[in-house]
This record gives structure tokens, C-alpha cells and sequence, in this order.
């Protein structure tokens, strides 16, 4: 095989890991059903949930003068 062969097969892997990775929080979450956030949960609505709290604590600086 010749290096962009190889390079094509390493990055249909890695699409695919990711993809089964995503499935998996998925399913995790639907077999959950509602919960609180808790800690260690990888579930995609923990992750988004704890997305959404480390995007929060971002503030715009206002100054005046």
C-alpha cells in the first residue's frame, strides 16, 4: 500500500470510532431517560449540559469610563 492509501484507511477508522462513540453516548442517554447532570456521565446530554456550563463562565469585559 502507498502512504496515501494508508493515510485514507487510518482516517476512515478514526471517522468511525468517532461515529460509534457518538452512537454510543446516544444510546446511553435514551436508556437513561431524564436525569441530573452527574458526574462521570457520558451520555451526549451530560456533555452538552456540561458544554453549556464551561461556555457560560466565559464573561465580556465592559468597560467605562
Amino acid at each position: 500500500m502507498n502512504r496515501k492509501a494508508i493515510l485514507k484507511q487510518e482516517q476512515k477508522e478514526a471517522c468511525k470510532m468517532i461515529i460509534e462513540m457518538i452512537e454510543a453516548s446516544m444510546a446511553l442517554s435514551v436508556q437513561k431517560g431524564k436525569h441530573p447532570l452527574s458526574k462521570g456521565c457520558n451520555c451526549i446530554v451530560c456533555a452538552d449540559r456540561r458544554k453549556l456550563i464551561l461556555k457560560e463562565t466565559e464573561t465580556d469585559w465592559h468597560y467605562r469610563l
